[in-house]
């Protein structure tokens, strides 16, 4: 019974367009989808500089010797202070990019 009210109901509907006037209006609908996608990507970037020292006492000739090629061999301090220095310029640059993305929102 439902079936053939909805079929009446087609039918009609079908009846009426077939005779409405061919100067119609054409209605057309567009929808825009947007969608937006938000990477994050964290680098975190660790230096560790570890130096150790052997001296082997045979006597004092091999001793001032073995304490001159270590102190070649020893890496100064500078270079581990720019070393934390570039990684906390890159650390810093990271998290303020984030920070910017969330006051954007």
């Amino acid at each position: 019974m439902i079936q053939k009210a909805e079929w009446n109901v087609k039918k009609q509907r079908e009846n009426i367009l077939f005779k409405c006037d061919t100067t119609a209006t054409t209605t057309t609908t567009t929808t825009t989808t947007t969608t937006t996608t938000t990477t994050t990507t964290t680098t975190t970037t660790t230096t560790t500089t570890t130096t150790t020292t052997t001296t082997t006492n045979y006597n004092n000739n091999n001793n001032n010797n073995n304490n001159n090629s270590n102190i070649m061999k020893k890496k100064s301090p500078t270079v581990m202070t720019i070393n934390h220095k570039i990684s906390a310029i890159i650390v810093f640059m990271i998290f303020s990019d984030m920070i910017s993305d969330l006051l954007e929102k």
